[in-house]
């Protein structure tokens, strides 16, 4: 099975880049789009950690939960998701992160280190 990856919108009209995906562009009000493939990698803007969660996720704290500034657009493209595979006391905002999409829908988005 292959990893899903990240996919952006382009507005036809201006070519602003969009994330999360939107009936029609923020910059022109544009309705036609086209899919681009982010690079899927970004540094981190912002984070917590989770010492406490609803029961469901109690047994995954404590968990950090992040911001990524995408590569391709950092000033405007940010996703939220967990960050996993990096020890807690290593997270440093500007750490570079590369995203990873789930399998299902139910489960989050997920940053990894570089």
């Amino acid at each position: 099975m292959t990893t899903p990856t990240l996919e952006l919108q382009r507005c036809m009209a201006c070519s602003q880049l969009i994330w999360p995906p939107m009936p029609a562009c923020a910059n022109c009000l544009g309705t036609s789009f086209e899919a681009v493939a982010s690079k899927g990698e970004g540094t981190l803007w912002t984070y917590t950690i989770a010492h406490r969660t609803l029961p469901a996720h109690q047994d995954d704290a404590p968990f950090a939960v992040g911001i990524v500034a995408l590569d391709d657009e950092p000033d405007r493209i940010r996703v939220l998701g967990r960050i996993v595979d990096c020890p807690l006391d290593t997270l440093r905002i500007g750490m570079r992160l590369r995203v990873e999409l789930p399998t299902s829908s139910e489960d989050p988005i997920e940053f990894h280190s570089v």
